[in-house]
């Protein structure tokens, strides 16, 4: 049980770094991306990816992101290979945490000692 806690907790804190690197690099001065946090309702997992800041706003597959980082000066090219490593990282994290998570449940459950409900009786202590 206790596992399982930490594991969520630290889901939770690879949530919040993913976030506060999304947030990063929006701040990036005339930057033509940006990281965004994306949540498939359906399975929640979680991830960043690439998007553009222009009117399409389409997300940028990470292989064109990297020749798209190429092209800018120096340092700002490192500055966005770093935030892509980070976040390559954080994806990856977040995804061994969920299955750490799903293990850990199955674990918690399997032992969980079996209840059952017992017939309430009265006796005489209601008159």
């Amino acid at each position: 049980m206790l596992e399982l806690r930490q594991l969520l907790t630290e889901l939770d804190r690879t949530v919040e770094a993913m976030k506060q690197l999304a947030e990063a690099t929006k701040g990036v001065q005339d930057g033509q991306m940006h990281l965004v946090l994306h949540v498939k309702n359906s399975t929640g997992l979680t991830f960043l990816r690439w998007r553009e800041r222009s009117g399409a706003c389409r997300h940028v597959p990470w292989p064109e992101a990297q020749q798209r980082f190429a092209e800018f000066a120096p340092r700002t090219r490192d500055w966005y290979g770093l935030a892509s490593s980070q976040a390559v990282h954080l994806n990856e994290r977040h995804k061994e945490l969920r299955r750490a998570i799903a293990t850990a449940r199955k674990v918690v459950l399997k032992g969980a000692p079996k209840v059952f409900a017992r017939p309430v009786t009265l006796g005489g202590a209601l008159s």
